[in-house]
């Protein structure tokens, strides 16, 4: 069994994912079908038949958002830390390129194997900032086109 902290997202707008969501607290990723009714009066019983006319995903995630003094989540990761600055840029109309991979090394960092990968286009920016608590981002990711499980 793989702990999430050895499972993480990695984004991009360039053609290959390389920058890990820094300080990562959660990820989701959803997978959703839409069914159109496709029983008629041929079909037996009173199951309803169901046809799959299309699928969709959307990954969520959220993170710290980090100081310019949180060395420990940014330092030598300059090429490879993704946070709240990025994120903020992002919410165009741009195609962005995403992995979830399984990761080592320091900070859990390191990509290692593949999970699945595709494109998404961020279509949500939220902040969180409760008296006494961490403040946190979250980001929504809508797949657009198809997911792929190898590379």
């Amino acid at each position: 069994m793989k702990r999430g902290q050895f499972v993480r997202l990695f984004i991009s707008d360039t053609s290959t994912a390389i920058w890990v969501i820094a300080a990562a607290k959660e990820m989701t990723l959803h997978i959703s079908s839409q069914v159109e009714d496709s029983t008629t009066k041929d079909t037996t019983g009173d199951w309803v038949e169901n046809e799959v006319t299309a699928t969709s995903y959307d990954i969520q995630t959220n993170a710290l958002v980090l100081s310019d003094d949180d060395s420990l989540y940014k330092e030598g990761t300059s090429s490879i830390a993704f946070g709240l600055e990025e994120a903020e840029n992002w919410l165009d109309d741009r195609v962005l390129y995403w992995s979830i991979n399984n990761v080592s090394g320091t900070n859990n960092r390191t990509k290692g194997s593949l999970i699945c990968k595709g494109q998404c286009k961020a279509t949500s920016l939220n902040i969180s900032a409760q008296n006494k608590q961490n403040a946190t981002y979250s980001v929504t990711l809508n797949g657009y086109g198809v997911m792929s499980l190898t590379d």
